[in-house]
């Protein structure tokens, strides 16, 4: 899903051919989903460092360098990269690229470029209709997404699905379309964070424990994901009434103040009373009172916010068991 850096991708082309045995990038848009808004170092959409980005508080912003490199790349991968490329599954790779490093726009134009030399196909679709929704075009991009849902495409299409219905505000429906991407790819940690975020923006925080934790356990296969899927567990666990379970996830996870100080206010954002009464059943306690009490960071010198958390380890630290109830 995360893939190269397209500079030194499209620098390479210049000089020399792609080899045929190139292969292309796996997952192209996968998970490609709105974070929390702006506010408070809350992304909703697409977040800094996960291009393709998931849906849930994202804290990590990108560099000045890094936007400097996007630039970059955007010069770099014109008609030279375009021309060097000899097939349509490495013209592919080249876009998904280019989507990785965030140049949406762009990517469009080669979409068009793609299909105009070797035809549409499921893969160019999908590189279509990510492209139309990061750059806000959903109406576009909407019925591209629907002509997947019978094709190898689904597991991503329903997840773009799941991105318009958040865009919109209909989190029941964003839940549902999440669900049936899971149904499709159940062991994909970034799908199973993203649907626990939306149970969570839904309101049903008792259902949330569950494919939040799997997207925990399952997090090494998706290093990249990592940081949102324990800030979407930690929103979980101070809506859920543990906040000092919430505090010590963050300490092992090395969560910057900022960064905690980002959830605690995303969980306000959603503590807000269930009106399904779902949760009510599973023990959930009201999520105000465990917010408003969060154990606070010592006062320390915040870490850049690009660098917040830092490498993840090979596999994820012991959490503690789940409690009965609601808790995780």
């Amino acid at each position: 899903m995360f893939l190269s850096h397209i500079s030194s991708f499209a620098a390479s082309a210049r000089s020399r051919p792609v080899p045929r045995t190139s292969r292309p990038a796996k997952g192209a848009g996968a998970c490609a989903c709105a974070c929390v808004c702006a506010a408070a170092l809350l992304a909703l959409g697409g977040c800094a460092t996960e291009p393709a980005s998931g849906y849930g508080p994202s804290f990590l912003r990108p560099s000045s360098s890094a936007a400097q490199q996007a630039a970059a790349a955007t010069a770099t991968a014109g008609p030279g990269a375009a021309a060097a490329v000899d097939t349509a599954a490495n013209y592919q790779a080249l876009i998904r690229q280019m989507q990785g490093k965030g140049l949406w726009y762009a990517s469009l134009a080669h979409v068009d470029a793609l299909e105009l030399r070797w035809g549409a196909s499921d893969d160019s679709r999908l590189l279509r209709a990510d492209a139309l929704l990061q750059t806000e075009q959903t109406d576009a991009a909407e019925p591209v997404y629907h002509a997947l849902l019978a094709s190898p495409m689904a597991p991503a299409a329903y997840r773009g699905l799941a991105r318009i219905a958040a865009a919109r505000g209909m989190p029941q429906e964003t839940v549902r379309m999440f669900e049936q991407a899971r149904l499709r790819t159940p062991t994909d940690a970034a799908l199973l964070g993203d649907l626990g975020y939306a149970l969570l923006q839904a309101g049903q925080i008792g259902r949330a424990r569950v494919p939040l934790m799997q997207a925990a356990q399952l997090q090494a296969d998706a290093p990249d994901a990592a940081p949102r899927i324990f800030s979407n567990l930690a929103v979980y666990l101070l809506l859920a009434g543990k906040p000092d379970e919430a505090r010590a996830l963050a300490d092992r996870r090395g969560m910057a103040p900022a960064v905690w100080q980002a959830v605690v206010q995303q969980a306000r954002v959603l503590g807000r009373p269930v009106a399904d009464g779902r949760d009510a059943a599973d023990g959930v306690p009201d999520a105000s009172a465990a917010v408003a009490d969060a154990p606070q960071p010592a006062p320390a010198t915040a870490a850049p916010v690009a660098a917040a958390i830092p490498p993840q380890e090979d596999s994820a630290p012991p959490l503690p068991p789940p409690s009965r109830g609601a808790g995780r």
